[in-house]
C-alpha cells in the first residue's frame, strides 16, 4: 500500500500486515479461515479497504498440516473486507467443525465381500471422489465418507447422482455414474470402514 504495508493471508487463518521495508509484523488478525488468494487494497470515497477471498482448497488440500485453520474450523469460502480506519463490525466467528459419527457396526460388518465389486468401487471412487474426500490415507478437509451418518448413507444415491447437496458444493454425477456405480462405491466405502476398524461413537 502507499503506507508501505504488505498484507498476507495464511494457512492457519490469519491476516498479517508487515512493514514493507523492515519486514516487521504490525498486524496478526485471526480470521479462522485459511487464505490462498492475495489481499487487495482499494479506495471508495476517500476510505481505504483491504479485501481478501478466504477459503482453503484446490491442490493445496493435500498440503495441509495440523496448523491449518480448515482442520478445526468450517472452511466455507467468504469475502472479508476490512476498513483501515473506523471499522466497527467484528469479523464473524468461525464455526468449529463437527466430527461426523461413524456408521453403526451393524450397518457395515460383513464376513464376506465381493472382491470384484470392491475393485470396481475403488476404481470408480478414486477418480470421482478421492481427490476431495481423501484416498490412500490422505488428509482431506471434506467429509470422510467412511464415517457418514446413517441418514446420509440412506440418500447416498440422491447425493451422488441427483445433486441434492449441490447447494453445499457437491454436484451430481449423473452424467458420469449410474446406480450400479454408486452401489459399488458405497460398498467400497463400507469395506474401507470395516478394514480401518473405525469404532462407532
Amino acid at each position: 500500500t502507499a503506507g508501505n504495508l504488505v498484507f498476507q493471508g495464511t494457512l492457519d487463518g490469519y491476516l498479517n500486515a508487515y512493514n514493507a521495508t523492515s519486514g516487521e509484523r504490525l498486524l496478526n488478525l485471526f480470521l479462522g479461515t485459511g487464505v490462498i488468494a492475495p489481499p487487495i487494497s482499494y479506495m471508495i470515497d476517500g476510505e481505504q479497504y483491504i479485501a481478501l477471498l478466504a477459503g482453503f482448497g484446490g491442490v493445496t488440500l493435500f498440503m495441509m498440516d495440523d496448523t491449518a485453520a480448515a482442520q478445526q474450523y468450517d472452511n466455507s469460502g467468504r469475502l472479508i473486507v476490512l476498513k483501515l480506519k473506523g471499522g466497527d463490525v467484528p469479523i464473524p466467528a468461525r464455526v468449529v467443525r463437527t466430527v461426523v459419527s461413524p456408521l453403526p457396526e451393524s450397518a457395515v460388518a460383513k464376513s464376506e465381500w465381493d472382491a470384484n465389486e470392491l475393485k470396481r468401487g475403488e476404481q470408480l471412487y478414486i477418480p470421482n471422489c478421492g481427490f476431495c474426500h481423501g484416498m490412500y490415507g490422505s488428509k482431506s478437509i471434506l467429509p470422510d465418507l467412511t464415517k457418514m451418518k446413517p441418514e446420509i448413507q440412506s440418500i447416498f444415491k440422491q447425493i451422488v447422482l441427483d445433486g441434492v447437496f449441490e447447494a453445499k458444493g457437491m454436484a451430481g454425477f449423473s452424467g458420469r455414474l449410474d446406480e450400479q456405480d454408486t452401489d459399488a462405491i458405497l460398498q467400497y466405502l463400507l469395506y474401507q470402514r470395516q478394514e480401518r476398524g473405525v469404532q462407532a461413537k
